[in-house]
């Protein structure tokens, strides 16, 4: 559930234009269609899947996503985290968020661990329903649809450590403004596609 301070009605009051948020995906996306050109010596594009916490929804959630490289030392990419909220009595309650981030390489040793800092846009989604089968004071049924969508900026580090086939990470980054400040952490196993001879992944 979301941490006190951070409930329905603060989220619903901080609205980013929808505009905004388009032409930020159009961006991200104009830099991942690039990725195909970059060399194997500008980095590999990876996957990863695993599980992430949330101090302001204060729930975990797993996590999927992808990083494409667009210069050197430099990716673009993100996840989606859908968090296992609990629900309300007799509402449902969902929540999940898409971070669009970019990762710029930090520490790359010989042994391969990569580190990199991160930042980019936090877009939480919250939404809510009722249908509890009770009436109201007129006779009818009661039952409403809720939702909101609050937007943060992403600030942290990415640490990348391979092991056999695939490798291990951990990220913990910040989310600052907009109503879902908090701190997440997560942790799991991603994937790099390319030349075995590159040690960016």
């Amino acid at each position: 559930m979301i941490a006190a301070g951070g409930g329905w009605d603060s989220i619903t009051e901080k609205y980013m234009p929808r505009h905004m948020l388009s032409v930020a995906i159009v961006a991200v996306v104009a830099l991942s269609l690039a990725a195909p050109k970059a060399t194997t010596a500008q980095g590999l594009p990876s996957v990863h899947a695993g599980l992430a916490f949330s101090s302001h929804v204060e729930d975990a959630g797993v996590m999927a996503g992808g990083y494409f490289p667009i210069l050197d030392g430099i990716k673009v990419g993100g996840e989606f985290t859908y968090y296992f909220t609990d629900d309300f009595g007799a509402v449902d309650f969902t929540l999940w968020t898409l971070n669009i981030n970019a990762l710029y390489n930090l520490i790359a040793q010989a042994s391969g661990l990569d580190v990199s800092l991160l930042g980019g846009v936090n877009v939480l989604r919250w939404s809510g329903s009722y249908d509890g089968g009770g009436f109201n004071g007129f006779g009818g049924l009661v039952e409403f649809e809720t939702s909101g969508t609050d937007i943060g900026l992403n600030a942290g580090a990415v640490a990348v450590y391979p092991v056999g086939p695939v490798d291990l990470f951990g990220k913990a980054h910040a989310v600052l403004g907009g109503g879902s400040g908090g701190v997440v952490i997560g942790a799991g196993i991603s994937k790099t596609f390319g030349g075995s001879n590159d040690d960016d992944g």
